[in-house]
């Protein structure tokens, strides 16, 4: 669930902020743990901008499961937002489903 939060509302960043063309979103395992990444070519963010709500909430939903989200971007060059969440006990979640 907090993956798929962290996704929604980087995506709705790039539909609202970004007037971007491209948006690539990918996940995979990383050393034990989820890689979220929303990569779009749009206008990016000004250094001096300061993180607005959906950004705030995206830091916030990863650090509570003690996971980490970082956006990277300058000016023209696109957004990049990186999660990463610890997939701790999610082992043992399958394991139950599965009956083992």
């Amino acid at each position: 669930m907090t993956a798929y939060g962290i996704a929604v509302e980087a995506v709705t960043n790039v539909r609202r902020h970004a007037d971007a063309t491209h948006c690539v979103v990918r996940a995979g395992l990383v050393e034990g743990a989820l890689r979220l990444e929303v990569r779009d070519d749009g206008v990016g963010i000004a250094p001096d901008r300061a993180a607005g709500v959906g950004t705030r909430s995206m830091h916030e939903r990863a650090e509570e499961i003690g996971g980490r989200v970082e956006v990277v971007s300058a000016p023209g060059e696109g957004t990049l937002v990186t999660a990463t969440l610890p997939l701790r006990g999610a082992d043992l979640a399958v394991r139950e489903v599965a009956g083992g």
